[in-house]
């Protein structure tokens, strides 16, 4: 349970380097999505890797993060910035 605290952590710190925002509406909305019956197949979210601010293992994270939430289908991409 430490090491998912820890994760959950360190996956809220990247998006509040990245948005200037907390995540605590995704998740809470998320949460919301998964409680509704037939919703959850009906979501597709989208983990873009962004370049000096996470990488693969912290998408891999947050990927299995959302599976113990019930979703499954993630799209995970590379974000260009240009």
């Amino acid at each position: 349970m430490k090491n998912n605290e820890q994760d959950t952590r360190k996956i809220t710190e990247i998006y509040q380097r990245y948005t200037g925002k907390g995540n605590e509406h995704v998740i809470e909305n998320l949460r919301w999505i998964a409680g509704q019956e037939g919703m959850i197949d009906k979501v597709i979210i989208r983990l873009p890797e962004i370049p000096e601010f996470n990488n693969e293992q912290s998408i891999f994270k947050s990927e299995q993060a959302l599976n113990a939430e019930g979703f499954t289908n993630i799209d995970c991409f590379k974000y260009v910035i240009r």
